[in-house]
C-alpha cells in the first residue's frame, strides 16, 4: 500500500489510537450530532440518510464513538470539527485528502505502539516524513530475516504450491474417505476418541482427526513431517483415482512428495468443509446483539479498525464463539502454520514488544547462519 507523506496539515494526534476509535465515525456524524452551524440542510438530510441506512451493529458502533468524542477536551473537540471541514472542501473541490487520511490510518494499524509513538513524539512534518521512510525500509528487511529452516520450509512449499497450482485436482469424497481411515489407523487413537468423530459429519471428523494427529506430534517442527515416507506409500495406494495418482507418483523428491500430498489432502477437506459445514453469515440482528454483550474493553478495542473490518472481525468472533466447526477449523490451521487470523506482519515477529524487548534478533540469526554445516557443492 502506498503511504502517503503529505500530513504536514494535521494535528499529531492522528497518530494516537484515538484517529482509530474516534474519527472516522464521528467526522459522519459530526454535522448531525452537534449541529454545526457551517453546514447546510441538504447537508444534514444526507448525513441522516446515511445514518438511518446503517445496520444495527453500525450505529451502535457510531454511538460508542460520539460517547468518546464527547470525552475530549473542548479545544480537541473543535480541532476535529476543523479537520472535517478542511476534508470535506478539499473533497468538493475534487481532491483526494479524504484517501489519504484514511490510506495513512490504515497504514499506521500495522505498525506497533512503540513505533507510532515514535511518529507522534516528533512534532516537525519533515522528520515524520524520515521516521515513516525509515519504517518502511525496515518492514522490507524484516520479510527476509527468516532462519534458515524456515526459509527452506518456505522455499520447499512454494513449489509444492507451484506444483499443486498445475495439478488443479483434489481427491474425491470416496478417496479421502479411504485416505483419513488410514491415517487413522496409523495414528492409533483411543476408541473414545473414534467413537466421538462417528456422530460428526464427515468434513468434521476429518478436520478433529488431524488436529489430534498434530497435538501428539508435538513440536512445531514435527508437525510439518507428520506424514512420514511409509505413510505417503500407504496413502496413495489407497487412491483410486488415476489422474491423482500418477501425479503423487511422478515426483521423486520425496520432501517435495510429502507436501504435495499434506496440499491435496488439506485442500481436499477445506473443500468438502466449506460445502458441507461452512457456517453460515450471522445476521445484523445477531450481531448487534453480540456486540452489546462484548466488554468495554473489547469494544474499544474493536474500534481501533475501519467500519468494514469492524463487522469482519465482529462477524468472525461470533461465529467462533457459537459454532464449534469454525473452532475446530481455526485450530487446525494454527496447529498446521502457527498463524492468527487476521494478523499483519511477516511470520516471527513481534509487533508489540520493543526492540530491545524481542527474543532471537538478528544477530542471533546470522549467528545461526554461521553455525550451520556446509553444503557438499560449496566452493571451499
Amino acid at each position: 500500500m502506498k503511504v502517503p507523506y503529505k500530513t504536514n496539515s494535521f494535528p499529531s494526534f492522528l497518530t494516537s489510537s484515538f484517529l482509530k476509535r474516534c474519527f472516522r465515525g464521528v467526522c459522519l456524524a459530526l454535522p448531525l450530532l452537534l449541529g454545526a452551524g457551517d453546514f447546510s440542510q441538504p447537508d444534514l438530510n444526507a448525513h441522516r440518510k446515511k445514518i438511518e441506512a446503517m445496520s444495527a451493529t453500525e450505529r451502535e458502533q457510531l454511538k460508542n464513538k460520539y460517547k468518546t468524542f464527547q470525552q475530549l477536551p473542548i479545544e480537541t473537540q473543535q480541532e476535529l470539527r476543523n479537520i472535517y471541514q478542511h476534508i470535506e472542501k478539499n473533497r468538493r473541490s475534487g481532491g483526494r485528502l479524504a484517501r489519504v487520511v484514511d490510506n495513512y490510518r490504515e497504514w499506521l494499524g500495522t505498525l506497533s505502539p512503540w513505533q507510532r509513538e515514535e511518529i507522534r513524539k516528533h512534532k516537525n512534518p519533515t522528520a515524520r516524513i524520515r521516521i515513516i521512510q525509515e519504517l518502511k525500509a525496515n518492514k522490507k528487511k524484516n520479510l527476509n530475516q527468516y532462519s534458515p529452516d524456515a526459509y527452506n520450509l518456505l522455499r520447499l512449499n512454494k513449489h509444492a504450491r507451484q506444483q499443486m497450482q498445475s495439478m488443479t485436482l483434489t481427491l474425491s469424497d470416496d478417496d479421502l474417505e479411504a485416505v483419513m481411515q488410514v491415517i487413522q489407523k496409523k495414528a492409533d487413537f483411543s476408541p473414545s476418541m473414534v467413537n466421538e468423530w462417528k456422530a460428526l459429519p464427515p468434513a468434521r471428523r476429518y478436520v478433529n482427526i488431524l488436529i489430534a494427529l498434530l497435538q501428539k506430534k508435538g513440536e512445531r517442527k514435527a508437525r510439518f513431517r507428520w506424514l512420514g515416507s511409509q505413510a505417503i506409500t500407504d496413502l496413495t495406494e489407497v487412491i483410486r483415482d488415476k489422474d491423482v495418482k500418477n501425479e503423487i507418483q511422478r515426483i521423486h523428491n520425496k520432501e517435495t512428495k510429502r507436501a504435495i500430498v499434506d496440499l491435496l489432502i488439506l485442500k481436499s477437506i477445506l473443500q468438502q468443509w466449506q460445502k458441507t459445514v461452512r457456517p453460515s453469515r450471522p445476521t445484523e440482528e445477531q450481531l448487534a446483539n453480540f456486540y452489546k454483550s462484548l466488554s468495554p474493553d473489547r469494544r474499544e478495542k474493536l474500534m481501533e479498525h475501519s467500519p468494514e473490518n469492524v463487522k469482519r472481525r465482529l462477524s468472525f468472533e461470533y461465529r467462533m464463539k457459537n459454532d464449534p466447526a469454525m473452532r475446530e477449523i481455526m485450530k487446525l490451521r494454527k496447529l498446521m502454520s502457527g498463524g492468527k487470523p487476521f494478523r499483519k506482519g511477516p511470520r516471527g515477529k513481534r509487533p508489540h514488544f520493543r526492540p530491545d524487548e524481542r527474543g532471537r534478533g538478528r544477530r542471533n540469526r546470522l549467528k545461526r547462519l554461521k553455525d550451520t554445516k556446509p553444503r557438499n557443492d560449496a566452493k571451499p
